[in-house]
This record gives structure tokens, C-alpha cells and sequence, in this order.
């Protein structure tokens, strides 16, 4: 996304804008996706967990959460790079 984007800032033509904005919106669905699955397997192994164990379940259950955002993070970290360079397209428009 962000070479597309580099591209659409050298040479800015609508195509190229409405490819980009498709990448974004796959980007966020595999941002909600990844981070819902995430969220999915530390419930699942917290519910697995010996009773003994169970103390910790809402420090698990933290952690995992807390892990699981992390793609939400890089996803974002990449649409706002992508979208900065593209800006510069925006503006030669």
C-alpha cells in the first residue's frame, strides 16, 4: 500500500487514488480480523486453564487483548504512512 501510494504522489490519475482506497478498506478489514482472532484465542486458552491457574484469568485475558492490538497498530502505523505520501499526490491534483 505504501509503494502504491508513492506512486499515486509521482503521478496522481483517479485510478490510482480508487486502487488505493480499496487497499485502505482491505487494510482495516484484516486490522478488524486479525485483532477479532486474536481476542477469539486468549478467551479460548483462558477458558482452558487449570483451575489452579485461574487466579490469573483476568490478567490472561488483559494480555492477550493487549497482544492482539498490536496489528491494529501496525495497520494503522501503515494507512497513515500510506495516506501522508499520498497526500502529496492530493495536493498536485
Amino acid at each position: 500500500m505504501v509503494f502504491f501510494a508513492a506512486v499515486y504522489a509521482r503521478n496522481p490519475a483517479e485510478h490510482r487514488l480508487r486502487f488505493l482506497r480499496g487497499l485502505s478498506q482491505a487494510t482495516a478489514w484484516v486490522m478488524l480480523g486479525g485483532f477479532m482472532g486474536g481476542v477469539r484465542a486468549s478467551l479460548a486458552g483462558s477458558a482452558q486453564m487449570p483451575e489452579a491457574e485461574q487466579v490469573d484469568f483476568h490478567r490472561v485475558v488483559a494480555m492477550g487483548i493487549a497482544e492482539s492490538s498490536t496489528i491494529v497498530i501496525m495497520g494503522c502505523a501503515f494507512l497513515a504512512l500510506a495516506w501522508f505520501i499520498a497526500a502529496i499526490g492530493l495536493r498536485k491534483e
